[in-house]
């Protein structure tokens, strides 16, 4: 099962306070907020039947900025590849 995220209109985009945020580009991975879904039935005309769900709005309750340079942390541990052989030059 998977949800197809797609939108005809701008989602609603807010602060801890309710304030509506003009420009939501700055929110980065590892933001954390809430978000407000709804629930409809759906009857598709070639037969599908169910529910699906629309995103009404998003209130960011703890922003981390976005940066395409720190789009990752390194990680302690984690996967590492291998360094790369040097050839021997025959000079």
């Amino acid at each position: 099962m998977y949800i197809v995220a797609k939108a005809n209109r701008p989602v609603t985009v807010v602060d801890a306070k309710r304030n509506t945020l003009s420009d939501a580009t700055n929110v980065g991975n590892g933001s954390k907020g809430n978000v407000c879904v709804s629930a409809f039935p759906y009857d598709h005309p070639t037969g599908g039947k169910g529910v699906g769900c629309g995103l009404q709005a998003v209130q960011i309750t703890e922003l981390v900025e976005y940066s395409a340079a720190g789009m990752f942390e390194e990680v302690d541990g984690g996967y590492e590849k291998p360094a790369e052989a040097t050839e021997a030059s025959p000079f």
